[in-house]
């Protein structure tokens, strides 16, 4: 039997979970099987060789740095979102006001993912870069704090508060405070102040990520080995009530993507 190869990120791991389900109970000729983590692991990933028919991702700006135009011509924006500083110890709490005297007290612990591999990771380090903005000097207490974790893997989470998209507290139903806009990534009207904070993903100077609002995108690369299902499985994918499941609306074509696209 075929099977339609699908690297997608952490964040939108349950709604790749249901499509994979709803394709595999359509057809039988050809199954769908999915692989979660960091969007630049699965990038890298699919580079090395591993069989990959669809890249769902969380950060747009690595399918353009990293794969266009020699691995794809093109892609689909299907939504956006906002970095908040989520509870993980539910012993603990924090608010949209207090975030700041909270993540800063000394016995406190908070964390983010690997920057290295995962966009939810090099977004929260510049949550910290832009810091500065709301709070001189806030972005070295944040960076050099002691109680400063980086989880390295999705199941990581012991620290008391974790950087994470508004999507996943939502659809988990996990208290969090949200961030102000100047600092959350949130909104495409800001993207010149979010460009001020960068992040080297090879140490090297060769691949470096700028901020920018969040953009969750897809595509199919050209060493897709079943590109036509995969184009079934993004319809299908596209179905998705996104902004119920808690991410933000936003869509967009960038280069050359022939297609489907969500409907208005």
């Amino acid at each position: 039997m075929k099977k339609l190869h699908v690297l997608n990120a952490g964040c939108v791991s349950g709604e790749v979970k249901n499509t994979v389900d709803l394709f595999n109970a359509y057809h039988d000729g050809i199954q769908a099987e999915n692989s979660s983590g960091g969007s630049v692991d699965r990038i890298r990933r699919m580079l090395d060789g591993e069989p990959c028919d669809l890249l769902i991702l969380a950060d747009d700006a690595i399918i353009t740095g990293m794969l266009m135009p020699k691995h794809t011509k093109g892609y689909y924006v299907f939504a956006g979102n906002s970095m908040v500083i989520m509870v993980t110890n539910p012993d603990k709490s924090i608010t949209d006001e207090n975030w700041k005297q909270t993540l800063l007290d000394p016995d406190i612990t908070f964390g983010h993912y690997d920057p290295y591999v995962d966009p939810g990771g090099y977004r929260s380090v510049m949550v910290c870069m832009l810091a500065d903005s709301v709070e001189p000097g806030l972005s070295k207490k944040l960076l050099e704090h002691p109680g400063r974790r980086i989880y390295k893997s999705l199941e990581d989470k012991k620290a008391d508060f974790s950087f994470s998209y508004m999507s996943n507290a939502l659809k988990n139903g996990i208290p969090f405070a949200q961030l102000p806009d100047g600092i959350n990534f949130s909104k495409p009207a800001l993207n010149e102040h979010y460009a001020t904070a960068a992040f080297d993903l090879d140490g090297d100077g060769k691949n470096i990520v700028r901020g920018s609002a969040i953009c969750h995108a897809l595509t199919i690369p050209e060493s897709a080995v079943e590109p036509k299902w995969a184009m079934e499985f993004v319809k299908l994918f596209l179905q998705t009530n996104f902004e119920e499941r808690g991410f933000l609306p936003r869509s967009g074509i960038v280069g050359d993507w022939q297609g489907p696209i969500a409907s208005a």
